[in-house]
C-alpha cells in the first residue's frame, strides 16, 4: 500500500496469530470504538472541570475551621452525653 500524497510505502497490519483476517478488523474496529468512548468521556471529564467553581483558599481555610470546629463540639455533646448516661445507670445499679 501507498499513500500517494506523499510516496511513502506503508506495510498492511499484520493480523494476529490464529485469528481469521475479518475477525482481526472487526476486533480492531470494536477497540477503536472502545479508545474512541474512553477519550470522549476523558474529554467531556476535563471540559465539566473547566466549569466548576474552585472555592478560594481563604474560603477553603475558612470552611475548614468551621467543619473542624462543629466536629469538635459534637465530638464534646456526645461525650457529655454518654458520661452522663453511664453515670445515672451505674447509680441504678
Amino acid at each position: 500500500l501507498q499513500n500517494r500524497r506523499l510516496g511513502v510505502r506503508v506495510p498492511p497490519d499484520v493480523p494476529v496469530q490464529g485469528l481469521s483476517t475479518k475477525r482481526y478488523f472487526i476486533l480492531r474496529q470494536r477497540m477503536k470504538k472502545y479508545l474512541d468512548k474512553v477519550a470522549r468521556y476523558y474529554q467531556d471529564v476535563v471540559n465539566e472541570m473547566k466549569k466548576v467553581a474552585w472555592p478560594s483558599p481563604e474560603d477553603t481555610r475558612d470552611l475548614t475551621v468551621v467543619v473542624l470546629t462543629v466536629s469538635g463540639l459534637l465530638a464534646l455533646f456526645t461525650f457529655v452525653v454518654d458520661w452522663a448516661i453511664n453515670s445515672f445507670i451505674g447509680k441504678l445499679l
